[in-house]
């Protein structure tokens, strides 16, 4: 078994699983089983398999990797809860899976835009522990980053653009398409006005004009709503992406 988990022939050591449980007088580990598999489908990003062998897992000596596995495994899930749940309902007898445990849950609770929990968890780690100082640090500076994040109204965004055409896209820190959106409206706006002047509210070429600008309005101010929209899932997801790596490193560290 191990050694096919670490040749990495991961999809021989299910084959051989399914032959040692067809043969009934055979004696094997069956705990060690799912422990390797669980790990195998953990490397090959099939976090709900991985869950599943990693749960069965009944090894005293495997139980706290396997329940760190199962927590990360959920963290990049998006399954908060499970993660919480798994970690928060674990006792260690050793303070290093203790400082782990709670910092894992600081990570979770920062994913979960919790605060208060994030600071609850990350004081009770041990002040003199140094073994992922460096992801303790980054979390810390992710706190502060998150509280400090000014983040920008959609609606806001759109009311710009009406009454400034483009205006909405600067807010969204889209400079170069406001810059455009100014131009086109303010191009077709005056074609449009001429248009009124020359020919008239009737005339063809006003129709046309007046019509190409009040699309080209409106399209513009639900752009840059969702511009900012994209904006804030833009940063909130940079910043979550920062929080699993710095949850995963230790993990890494820990028990590979």
């Amino acid at each position: 078994m191990e050694y096919l988990y670490k040749t990495e022939k991961y999809n021989s050591l299910l084959i051989y699983k399914d032959h040692l449980e067809k043969i009934d007088t055979l004696n094997y580990d069956i705990s060690l089983m799912n422990y390797f598999i669980g790990k195998s489908y953990y490397h090959q990003q099939s976090y709900d398999s991985s869950i599943a062998y990693l749960k069965k897992v009944n090894s005293s000596s495997k139980i706290p990797e396997s329940t760190f596995l199962i927590g990360i495994n959920a963290i990049f899930n998006h399954d908060l809860e499970t993660a919480k749940n798994v970690l928060d309902s674990t006792s260690f007898n050793s303070d290093e899976f203790m400082n782990l445990k709670y910092f894992q849950l600081s990570g979770i609770s920062l994913l979960a835009r919790d605060y208060t929990s994030y600071n609850q968890f990350n004081s009770q780690i041990y002040k003199e522990y140094y073994f992922f100082e460096n992801e303790r640090n980054s979390l810390s500076q992710i706190e502060k980053d998150l509280k400090s994040y000014n983040e920008k109204s959609p609606f806001l965004a759109g009311l710009y653009s009406a009454i400034l055409p483009g205006a909405g896209k600067f807010y969204a820190g889209k400079k170069g398409q406001g810059i455009y959106s100014f131009v086109i409206s303010s191009l077709l706006a005056l074609q449009a006005i001429e248009s009124y002047q020359k020919a008239g509210p009737q005339s063809a070429r006003f129709i046309i004009y007046g019509g190409l600008f009040s699309l080209f309005h409106v399209g513009n101010v639900w752009s840059s709503a969702l511009s900012v929209k994209k904006y804030n899932e833009e940063f909130y997801e940079a910043v979550d992406y920062r929080i699993r790596l710095d949850l995963h490193l230790p993990i890494r560290s820990f028990f590979d």
